[in-house]
């Protein structure tokens, strides 16, 4: 995708900032990749970052983008729409079910769609913010409140 949107729009400098993982060993592959594709220097790898880090980085991101095929929930994408960051999914898994119309679904696999995503939302700053919004109001239903109440309503239910 960071291949795409360099070849797409070599304007903006764009750059992308992977948090996470226990062990930089995991990460080879990828950094390998990206310099097959002349992108490894626009990559920072965080590894590990704070919960206040994370906020902050959420905060000044254009977009979260989580490529993932095998998720059982996107965690991940309501950390980012609970800091007013749009989420970019694939289309697969739970992904769909995690982000609902708060989130913008891609293809999964489909590196040119994803890179779609993210211009969309460079370029249309009205978007950008409607799917903050949208992102705020989608994770109230994740809440603790509303989630006791929606399993004490199931298990009324069932008793």
């Amino acid at each position: 995708m960071l291949g795409d949107l360099t070849r797409i729009r070599p304007d903006v400098d764009w750059k992308l900032k992977i948090a996470g993982g226990l062990f930089d060993k995991l990460w080879e592959p990828y950094k390998e990749l990206a310099e097959e594709l002349g992108v490894l220097d626009r990559i920072e790898w965080l590894g590990f970052v704070s919960q206040e880090r994370l906020t902050e980085l959420l905060k000044q991101s254009l977009c979260m983008v989580a490529t993932s095929q095998v998720e059982s929930f996107c965690m991940v994408a309501l950390e980012a729409m609970g800091r007013g960051c749009p989420s970019i999914v694939a289309d697969c898994a739970s992904m769909p079910e995690s982000v609902g119309a708060a989130g913008i679904l891609a293809p999964a696999g489909d590196h040119a769609s994803f890179a779609k995503s993210v211009i969309e939302l460079h370029d249309d700053s009205v978007k950008r913010s409607q799917y903050s919004d949208l992102g705020f109001d989608h994770i109230k239903q994740f809440r603790w409140e509303t989630c006791g109440q929606q399993f004490a309503e199931l298990f009324t239910k069932l008793t």
